[in-house]
């Protein structure tokens, strides 16, 4: 009769992560066409941001056809190695993204010292924190807090960054303070949301009982998806200021002469 239980408890949440894995999948197909629809198709280069953007929307889409032959409540290694490895390339690609953004000459903010590094001990750290090694709670435990640290460090200091370039988007071009707010907001949002993610990870550890380890894992997964969604917009947010406003050369001339303008 437990078995049975416990294999009811599997079967619905497998399903579960079936479905959220279809739904996320949509979604990027969503993103994929807000991306077309804004920037366009660029064909001339397979490395320009505009494709960058497009290649990490299709990872990620590819990740969640994966999720949806392998989700499962029971752990499987090879599965999370895979899992792991899409979600590195993933992480490449976002700070490769906006480490051209910030070190364009015509950013107002421009500074050799606004690199985001990503040697390859970066990609090394992320790569094993973000694979759950599900060997004992004392070794799970010190992932997740070690992932927290992590997040806290690496990713309060990249807002900061991204805090830089739009106040000098801001600087040059006034109209757009609104914009500028939320864009100083939503990192530090996204980064709080993956904050949650590793606490109930931690919290789930407490539980022995299947169902609430599923219930856990479920709402756990829904705030990192939010915390990755929030990214994504954030990237498409800064690639769009930063075509508008700093990649056209005749914009940043005429924000000159009328910053010179005001001033006289």
């Amino acid at each position: 009769m437990e078995i049975d239980i416990e294999e009811a408890i599997i079967r619905n949440h497998d399903q579960a992560d079936l479905f959220i894995s279809l739904f996320f999948a949509s979604l990027d197909s969503v993103l994929y066409i807000i991306i077309l629809v804004l920037f366009g198709l660029d064909s001339k280069s397979m490395f320009s941001l505009k494709q960058q953007l497009s290649l990490l929307i299709m990872i990620d889409t590819f990740l969640r056809i994966f999720n949806l032959y392998t989700a499962s409540l029971i752990y499987s290694l090879q599965t999370e190695i895979i899992t792991s490895c899409f979600a590195t390339c993933e992480f490449y690609i976002i700070i490769n993204l906006l480490n051209k953004i910030y070190l364009g000459k015509r950013n107002p903010n421009y500074s050799e010292t606004s690199a985001i590094q990503f040697k390859k001990r970066y990609l090394l750290i992320f790569f094993i924190l973000s694979l759950f090694l599900n060997f004992s709670k004392v070794v799970s435990s010190i992932q997740y807090i070690l992932a927290i640290t992590f997040l806290y460090l690496y990713g309060n200091n990249e807002t900061n960054k991204m805090i830089l370039f739009m106040n000098g988007i801001a600087m040059k071009n006034p109209n757009i303070n609104l914009n500028q707010n939320f864009m100083n907001v939503m990192p530090s949002i996204s980064l709080y949301y993956y904050y949650m993610y590793y606490l109930s990870k931690i919290i789930g550890l407490s539980f022995d009982n299947l169902l609430y380890q599923s219930y856990i894992e479920i709402f756990g997964d829904i705030f990192k998806e939010v915390g990755r969604y929030l990214i994504f917009s954030i990237l498409i947010n800064i690639y769009y200021l930063y075509n508008k406003y700093i990649k056209e050369e005749g914009y940043v001339i005429a924000s000159n002469e009328n910053y010179d303008d005001s001033k006289n």
